[in-house]
C-alpha cells in the first residue's frame, strides 16, 4: 500500500480500503467537533456550515475513483448522519431525508455522483494522460471507474 496525493493505494486498485481511510479520517473528524455540534449555544446553521465545509470534503475527497456506488459509500454517509443527528439534537428515529432536505445539504451519494460527473467531463477535454486513458477503448473483462462512469 502506497499513498498518492493522500490516498491509499494498492497494486490491485482495491477501492476498500480508499473508503476504509476516507471513513478513519472523517471519523477522526467528526469527533473533533463534536463538542461544538452538541453546544446548545451554537445556532444549527452554523454547525451545518461545518459540516459543508469540512466534514463533507473530508469524507468525499478523491471520491471520483470510488463514487456512484451507494453500498460502498454506506460508511461515509453513517458518519455524516452521526453529525446531523448530535446537530439537530435527535435521537435514532428521525427523517434522514427530511433533515437533508430541511438542512439544504447533499447526501453523500448524490455529492459523490456529481464530482465525479464533473471529473469525467473535465477530464475527457484535458490535454493530460487522463483524456488520453479516457478516450482509449479499453478491452478488460472487470468494470474500472472509466468504464463505469461511460456507461
Amino acid at each position: 500500500v502506497f499513498e498518492y496525493l493522500g490516498l491509499p493505494l494498492t497494486l490491485d486498485l482495491d477501492l476498500n480500503i480508499v473508503i476504509r481511510d476516507r471513513k478513519e479520517k472523517a471519523v477522526r473528524a467528526y469527533h473533533g467537533m463534536r463538542p461544538f455540534f452538541t453546544w446548545k449555544f451554537v445556532p444549527a446553521p452554523i454547525k451545518m456550515l461545518l459540516v459543508k465545509s469540512v466534514l463533507l470534503p473530508i469524507a468525499t475527497y478523491g471520491c471520483e475513483l470510488y463514487g456512484m456506488s451507494i453500498a460502498r459509500l454506506a460508511p461515509l454517509q453513517r458518519v455524516i448522519d452521526h453529525a446531523l443527528k448530535d446537530i439537530l439534537s435527535c435521537g435514532s428515529s428521525y427523517c434522514r431525508k427530511a433533515a437533508y432536505e430541511e438542512l439544504r445539504i447533499d447526501c453523500v451519494a448524490l455529492r459523490t455522483a456529481k464530482l465525479r460527473t464533473r471529473a469525467f467531463l473535465k477530464w475527457n477535454t484535458s490535454r493530460t494522460t487522463i483524456s488520453e486513458l479516457m478516450n482509449q477503448s479499453f478491452k478488460c473483462s472487470s468494470a474500472t471507474w472509466i468504464t463505469g462512469t461511460k456507461r
